[in-house]
């Protein structure tokens, strides 16, 4: 907890656990589209077939879920008279999920074209969905260099423990002098860049 480097991993954290929220908010907003696109063949209008998908996204993943918050809130926007494809263009900035941006972009010029909106959301969701597909194949790929990424960035510590727990003594010369910290700091900054990088690659294929 007193590392100097607590602060790094912190952010690090954070950002895993923005992605993660992302990547699950892409998946249910996926869902979601697909009912209003539903909802609309049906004969709803675009706004209240927001609001029945939200009901329908409250019993596949709970009342608590990113989309049913989201929905919620374009519903209740829609309902003080904000324009919808407004509140969806706030969502998809605030979101910051491309496939949300690309719906929401879609779904203005097909407002103010004055196009047929199912049949352009329709063609988004389906484009949304091949682009999702895409990148869950691509993340199963990398789910196994991404494996051998953490076992190779605990390998080092697991060494350094069972050669500290067989032969007592065997560290304290690097431990206990100038030169001798000099080395390992040394070779635990090439290690953390190590992991870093790697960690890096592996996030531009997300």
């Amino acid at each position: 907890m007193f590392s100097p480097l607590l602060p790094f991993y912190c952010r690090s954290r954070h950002k895993q656990y923005a992605q993660k929220r992302r990547e699950e908010l892409t998946l249910q907003f996926k869902e979601a589209i697909a009912a209003v696109c539903v909802s609309m063949q049906a004969g709803y209008s675009a706004e209240n077939a927001f609001v029945h998908a939200e009901g329908e996204m409250r019993e596949l993943f709970g009342g608590q879920s990113a989309i049913c918050r989201e929905l919620k809130q374009i519903n209740q926007a829609v309902e003080n008279n904000v324009p919808l494809e407004q509140v969806l263009m706030r969502m998809a900035e605030k979101s910051r999920v491309t496939e949300i941006e690309d719906f929401a972009q879609a779904f203005l010029l097909g407002k103010r074209s004055g196009g047929d909106m199912h049949k352009i959301i329709q063609s988004t969701v389906s484009l949304i969905s091949e682009k999702i597909e895409m990148k869950r194949d691509i993340a199963t790929v990398l789910s196994a260099k991404r494996l051998e990424l953490k076992v190779m960035s605990v390998v080092p510590f697991g060494i350094l423990l069972y050669i500290g727990t067989a032969s007592p003594g065997f560290f304290t010369p690097l431990y206990h002098n100038p030169a001798g910290v000099a080395v390992m700091s040394g070779c635990l900054a090439l290690y953390l860049s190590g992991a870093l990088l790697g960690r890096k690659i592996l996030s531009r294929f997300r």
